[in-house]
């Protein structure tokens, strides 16, 4: 866990990267010690946000304040950034041109649309790897695509097979060291995406100098706020950033009205107003009034920006996050649905052991009985963890659960 400055050095960040005024953060920077320096470009390079940090201390004329040796150290990790995105980009470049080709449609997703259309720069924004959309009928043709290309099918891929809850397959370029999350739906689990509907409102985009299709803004922004609240729980700034940048990049291009319909097509709409809310106050986001009139006011709202803030504080995202299967279960409201949802978990089989399910019967069997025994062991860790937090993981479990009702 963190010191008593983590919330500090969070609430200079987000100040430095978001709307608030120029006085508020020099403020903080007459705050921090040369110690402190060395803490915040630690901070802000384990959330991801250290090049755009330094972008925007740049563009306002704060780096006056800044020592030197920490303005360095940002600059080298911009320099770092954008040698490893360009691999990145290189190689979805070549996947784009052969699914192009091969007439295969593709989405792209996340990170690599906002590193080049809302930073503005391959060096601005880093990624762990590419996440694209695609539809489950070709991923068959996909994977044959991929294994052309140099991509190698991630050995994890053989045992989503039978998994009803599972929603991406991974490739791995070795040459590039770039993997591509191939997704084939965006959540299957609580919320009720319409995929046709994405496709549908998917706009064309430029990404590496071929045409693509990427969503919609409106169900971009629906997405990057699902993806933020319920999936990360506020785990790294980085995402925070990235909907206040895309906000900020396309305010005049929003339609808020389509943004609340999407959101409540998909029960996405506690996520939506979490986000919001969150980030007018942190970063002084000012919430458009066309959609804050409209968001649900309950009484569970308050408390659930409360605790989001904390988490977000006191850097207890990654913690909170071992703690999402069972959260997932108490968010599921029904006891037959959450029976099949752990069922499922616990009976994933390999896609080898499914392609001779006639046979190897023993072996079969035995795979269940391993699988049983460590989830069983993971499961008992778990609730021993959660007997000594029971407080703050209650909150949690109910803060999940209301982020999933209509």
């Amino acid at each position: 866990m963190h010191d008593g400055k983590t919330s500090t050095y969070c609430k200079f960040v987000l100040s430095a990267t978001g709307n608030h005024n120029d006085e508020i953060v020099v403020d903080y920077t007459h705050q921090f010690s040369i110690n402190d320096w060395h803490s915040i470009v630690k901070y802000s390079f384990e959330h991801g946000i250290t090049p755009y940090l330094y972008q925007r201390l740049k563009q306002r004329s704060l780096t006056a304040h800044i020592p030197k040796f920490a303005l360095d150290e940002m600059r080298r990790c911009i320099q770092d950034t954008l040698v490893k995105n360009s691999r990145r980009f290189y190689a979805l470049k070549i996947a784009l041109d052969s699914f192009n080709k091969n007439n295969i449609p593709v989405i792209v997703l996340k990170g690599a649309y906002l590193a080049e259309h809302v930073y503005g720069g391959l060096g601005m924004r880093p990624m762990c790897d590419v996440d694209i959309l695609a539809r489950k009928d070709d991923l068959d043709r996909l994977d044959d695509v991929f294994k052309q290309i140099g991509f190698i099918p991630d050995k994890a891929n053989k045992n989503i097979a039978d998994s009803t809850t599972a929603t991406a397959i991974k490739y791995i370029h070795p040459k590039y060291f770039t993997s591509i999350d191939l997704h084939f739906s965006i959540d299957n689990l609580l919320f009720s995406i319409d995929l046709d509907g994405l496709w549908q409102r998917s706009q064309s985009v430029l990404i590496s100098g071929v045409e693509t299709q990427t969503l919609s803004l409106e169900d971009h922004l629906n997405h990057i706020c699902y993806h933020t609240a319920f999936r990360h729980l506020f785990n790294q700034l980085k995402h925070l950033v990235d909907i206040n940048l895309f906000i900020e990049t396309f305010s005049e291009e929003i339609d808020w009205d389509r943004v609340y319909r999407v959101a409540n097509d998909w029960g996405n709409l506690h996520n939506l107003s979490l986000i919001l809310d969150v980030l007018n106050r942190l970063t002084g986001l000012e919430i458009p009034v066309k959609i804050q009139n409209k968001l649900p006011d309950d009484r569970h709202r308050t408390r659930a920006v409360t605790w989001a803030i904390d988490q977000i504080l006191t850097d207890s995202g990654d913690y909170l996050v071992q703690y999402s299967f069972p959260a997932n279960i108490f968010a599921i409201p029904t006891w037959n649905a959450r029976f099949r949802y752990i069922w499922q978990i616990m009976t994933v089989r390999p896609q080898s052991m499914k392609d001779n399910s006639d046979r190897y019967t023993l072996r079969r069997y035995g795979y269940f009985l391993v699988r049983f025994k460590f989830l069983s062991v993971k499961f008992i860790i778990l609730v021993w963890n959660s007997l000594c937090h029971i407080r703050e993981l209650m909150l949690l479990f109910r803060t999940k659960r209301w982020l999933t009702e209509r």
